[in-house]
């Protein structure tokens, strides 16, 4: 954000669902739009957890942080709706002071 580190994460996916994936994605791209629009994966959360926890100094030397203050800890699990098998799973790290995170289950009515 503004050349400062704010977050940091790794997503695992299954290379033979979606070869060439980083030409696809680019910098700036939307790997659920990719997941969806280039490898028709249907792509559905199926399971995920935030919470603040205090940075592990690994993660906090990432982002160029003193000590290790707490951060947003997201994980989880897209599936595809289609194939019915997991497609992605992540773990990241989000800045609590610059991110507010907010998580919503179902639908708003």
């Amino acid at each position: 954000l503004d050349a400062e580190l704010v977050g940091v994460g790794i997503s695992v996916l299954p290379t033979a669902l979606v070869p060439g994936l980083p030409g696809k994605l680019g910098l700036d791209g939307s790997l659920y739009r990719v997941l969806a629009e280039d490898y028709d994966l249907q792509p559905r959360r199926a399971w995920f957890r935030c919470e603040v926890e205090a940075a592990p100094e690994a993660v906090a030397e990432r982002l160029r942080l003193r000590g290790r203050p707490d951060l947003f800890h997201n994980c989880g699990r897209l599936e595809s709706e289609r194939l019915k098998i997991p497609v992605e799973i992540n773990d990241g790290w989000l800045r609590t002071d610059v991110f507010n995170v907010v998580i919503e289950v179902g639908e708003f009515k």
